[in-house]
């Protein structure tokens, strides 16, 4: 018994189907698209935080090289 969408979950008992089930399937479709957004909000955070203790971005002072962040300073 299908729902008329394409990966629609089959009825656990004689044609009973969860709201549960129902929800899964429909979001199902958009995982691929909501796990490239995190990706890449995730990779932006991360690039602006390195840019930040490399080069002095953001308000922020630039390590010098060679040296292990905030150690000595107080």
């Amino acid at each position: 018994m299908a729902l008329g969408f394409p990966g629609a979950p089959r009825p656990l008992v004689s044609g009973v189907v969860t709201a549960g089930a129902r929800l899964t399937a429909r979001l199902k479709r958009f995982q691929p698209y909501v796990l490239g957004l995190f990706r890449v909000v995730i990779g932006l955070l991360l690039a602006s935080q390195g840019a930040a203790s490399l080069f002095g971005l953001l308000g922020r002072e630039a390590e010098r090289a060679g040296d292990w962040p905030y150690w000595g300073r107080r």
